[in-house]
This record gives structure tokens, C-alpha cells and sequence, in this order.
């Protein structure tokens, strides 16, 4: 069987959404596990984005769907006051959480973009955020609180995050002030995700309290830089399958909702 024939005969069966191993493959296509092999890594030298799950699999995943904000608002608790924004691109979701700050929108504000042209961490440090790979976020609040205190919101913003990643089955810890990173012995100690707070003051304390949360969920570990590579991690890393970024959106801001409400004001 000609490499050309034997790929287009390997895509096919990916490319139905199910996931296939050399196993599989090699019944189906009539060729040895070594030559189907060759031809799934002839398909992403090509340019064709096959997972590679370890110990499943291969799978050609569908396009991410865009986080849609009526599909998040349905999910949240009857009569929560949160007003979703969700944008294709921005140049970063703390950039534009401050644009509606300045024009007066009301807190439990919170801005979603599929992608960063120029998002970025504490310290100014760039966050790579590709297109439906991650969750990047910002929440728009407005304490009633004195400055001194701003400095207890990224804690409770990586509480929150844990309390949704440990809901969804993963193991995760804190590192102060402002990591999530992952728990589990194949990936220890590698990021998650990343917060970064911004605040304006007003004339008795905070006027607005911007939190940005940048979550890897499904890059694949390949799509890291090199230089990031040995220190971050996603979710796929860790799970071995895709995640649903509308679900983890969700809990996020639910666990966020539950703590910011009994937060003394």
C-alpha cells in the first residue's frame, strides 16, 4: 500500500471523531502497526493536529467550540448577578475588564476571550493564549474594601480555581501567590495556571479589583515553547483526553460566586 494511500486511509478513520490505536488501525487499514506509525506521524509533520494520548491512543480532535456567554449564564445559580463577555480575540482580557471598569460597568463583571494577542502574568511576564486551547479570563469586581486588602484577592481567586480543578477529578496545589500547578507524579510542580490582579483606587479604598486567570486545558505538550516546556502543563497533559472548557468555566466562577460572598465587606 502506497504511503499516500495508506495516510488518507489513516485520516479517515481519525478524522470520524473515535479514538484509534496501532492496533486498530493496522486491522483496518490491512498494514503492520509500524507502518501506521509512520504514516500518524507523516499526517502532524503535514501539519495535521493527531493527539497522541499515551497508553489510548491517537484522535483527531473536532475544532474547540467559542465559550458561549448564554451557555455559561445557564449553568450558574438561579439569580446570580454575573454578566458574561466573550470576545474571539482581544489584546488581553485585563486590558478590556478595565475599559468597562473606567465606563462604570458593575462588578460581577467577567470578560472571556478565545485568544491573547498580548496577555501576560504577574510581573508583566507574556502568558501564551492560543485560540480555544485555554481558559483566559478576567473578573470584574468592586470591593468594599481599603487598599491594603487587594493583596488577599489572588489567593482567593487560586482557592477557587483549585476548588474547581479538585471538583473535576484533578490534583492540584497552590503556590503563593498566584500558581496552580499540577499534583500528580507525572507532572509535578508544572503550571496550570497563572493569576494576576490589577485594582484602581477610589476615595475611601478600592474603586474596582480586576483578577486575571489564565487556565492551560488542552495544549498539547509539543505547543509550549521550549522554554516553558519543563515548568507548564495542561489539563490534557495530565488527564490523557480533552477537556470542556464551558464546564470548567463554570465551576470556576461558581466557586468564586460562593467565596466572594462571604468575603467581609
Amino acid at each position: 500500500m502506497g504511503n499516500r494511500n495508506l495516510q488518507k486511509r489513516v485520516y479517515n478513520c481519525l478524522r470520524g471523531g473515535a479514538m484509534w490505536n496501532a492496533r486498530l488501525l493496522a486491522a483496518r487499514c490491512g498494514t503492520s502497526q509500524q507502518a501506521v506509525r509512520q504514516a500518524v506521524a507523516a499526517l502532524r509533520c503535514s501539519g495535521c493536529a493527531v493527539w497522541d494520548i499515551p497508553g489510548f491512543g491517537w484522535l483527531l480532535p473536532k475544532a474547540a467550540p467559542p465559550l458561549n456567554a448564554a451557555a455559561i449564564r445557564q449553568w450558574l445559580p438561579a439569580g446570580a448577578p454575573w454578566r458574561i463577555f466573550t470576545y474571539t480575540e482581544l489584546d488581553s482580557t485585563m486590558d478590556e475588564a478595565q475599559r468597562l471598569a473606567e465606563l462604570g460597568c458593575e462588578e460581577y463583571t467577567v470578560v472571556f476571550s478565545e485568544s491573547q494577542r498580548a496577555g501576560c502574568g504577574r510581573l508583566a511576564r507574556p502568558w501564551y493564549s492560543p485560540a480555544g486551547e485555554g481558559i483566559w479570563m478576567t473578573v470584574l469586581l468592586r470591593p468594599k474594601l481599603p487598599l491594603e486588602q487587594a493583596t488577599l484577592f489572588p489567593l482567593l481567586a487560586a482557592v477557587a480555581v483549585a476548588e474547581a480543578l479538585h471538583g473535576l477529578g484533578f490534583d492540584v496545589g497552590i503556590k503563593w501567590p498566584n500558581d496552580i500547578l499540577a499534583a500528580d507524579s507525572a507532572h509535578w510542580r508544572r503550571k496550570l495556571c497563572g493569576i494576576r490582579a490589577e485594582m484602581a483606587a477610589g476615595v475611601s479604598g478600592m474603586d474596582w479589583l480586576s483578577l486575571g486567570i489564565g487556565v492551560n486545558v488542552n495544549q498539547r505538550p509539543e505547543d509550549f515553547s521550549p522554554d516553558v516546556r519543563p515548568i507548564a502543563a495542561s489539563l490534557f497533559n495530565v488527564l490523557g483526553r480533552p477537556v470542556r472548557r464551558s464546564e470548567l468555566a463554570v465551576q470556576i466562577i461558581r466557586a468564586l460566586d460562593r467565596m466572594y460572598s462571604v468575603f467581609p465587606q
